[in-house]
């Protein structure tokens, strides 16, 4: 489909090349920024499609849905200021429980304005670690501890480029206790954690609290 609207735009500007009326070459010039525009999003829905349809188990954990508006808190949690807020920031969740940690950082993904959750998981034990095209998605790793060498190095690779998924890692250990463990890798731990929550409760009490001063104590 993305190459029939190149087509249709290289032909379409053969065309204003060679008209004669300047209010007809406008036209046109309009009509093809429209069609290379919409080849651009095609192309990039056709690499998210290929990737995901390549590497996820058909049983794996993906959900899709549609983007949908900022999710905002009550304005007495917050101040207009905080409704405005949208997560790009890696994140590592500390906590006893799985089922905390992954609501948290599906909140965190529905704070990213990301179209996409996907659990590392669901892409199988041998991944490869190679996540450059999820670039609208977000990436939850259930058990940080679990990645091989090579996963934690695409990885880190991809917290250091502007594109790639928000990553979101999760754990039960401490960060302290990680930072001493030889089969993690410093520097991408550093990376990940430069929003560090710690879990002592249900999800549900510290919104309650305000997620933005959540995240706010979690980059201290």
């Amino acid at each position: 489909m993305s190459t029939e609207l190149v087509r249709r735009a290289k032909a379409l500007r053969l065309c204003s090349n060679v008209q004669n009326s300047k209010g007809r070459d406008q036209d046109l010039k309009l009509l093809i920024q429209a069609l290379e525009s919409q080849t651009l999003e095609i192309e990039s829905l056709l690499k998210h499609e290929s990737f995901l349809s390549q590497a996820l188990d058909p049983n794996g954990n993906l959900i899709p849905f549609k983007p949908r508006p900022f999710k905002s808190p009550s304005p007495s949690k917050m101040k207009v200021f905080d409704r405005r807020f949208c997560i790009k920031t890696p994140c590592l969740i500390e906590g006893q429980s799985f089922e905390e940690r992954r609501k948290l950082a599906f909140e965190i993904h529905t704070r990213s304005q990301n179209h996409i959750f996907v659990d590392s998981d669901s892409l199988g034990k041998n991944w490869n670690g190679n996540v450059s095209g999820l670039d609208s998605c977000t990436l939850f790793l259930p058990e940080i501890q679990s990645l091989n060498e090579g996963q934690q190095s695409l990885l880190d690779m991809s917290l250091q480029s502007e594109d790639g998924p928000l990553i979101v890692g999760s754990t039960r250990s401490t960060l302290q206790d990680l930072k001493h463990l030889k089969e993690i890798n410093g520097e991408f731990l550093e990376r990940l954690s430069q929003a560090h929550f710690r879990m002592q409760r249900p999800l549900s009490e510290y919104l309650k609290m305000g997620f933005f001063k959540l995240f706010l104590e979690s980059l201290v």
